[in-house]
């Protein structure tokens, strides 16, 4: 019934689908009667401090069936505007901050394939206790 009217729908992940650690009663079935009803399901958070592929197994260890490719975090999401904005082969020094610095290397990498980070780019990490 749901996807007559709903082609998608993008879930927060704390405090919607989880609550730190622990699943929302309830999110579980709900995601699941949505893809059964034929809805595309995606998640957005603005924690880029793990990787798409380990929020896709967290949720899957919750009884929320995920694939990577359905999670798109804050770095994925830097990531891809840095790519539509520059043109290829920009010179360019990220500076990362803030408690994780592995999230952006990520994102480089994970987009690095011809499309967003262009060889010639740098990155720089700071240091947490900075």
């Amino acid at each position: 019934m749901a996807g007559q009217f709903t082609h998608g729908v993008i879930f927060d992940l704390d405090g919607v689908v989880y609550l730190i650690d622990k699943p929302i009663p309830g999110a579980a079935e709900a995601i699941e009667r949505l893809r059964r009803d034929g809805v595309h399901v995606a998640y957005a958070t603005n924690n880029a401090s793990r990787r798409a592929g380990d929020v896709a197994a967290l949720l899957t260890g919750m009884g929320v069936p995920a694939k990577a490719d359905e999670v798109l975090n804050s770095a994925g999401a830097a990531a891809a505007l840095l790519a539509k904005r520059l043109p290829a082969g920009a010179p360019l020094t990220l500076f990362a901050i803030g408690r994780s610095i592995g999230w952006i290397g990520h994102a480089i990498e994970q987009y690095a394939t011809g499309q967003l980070i262009r060889p010639r780019a740098k990155y720089v990490g700071a240091v947490p206790s900075v």
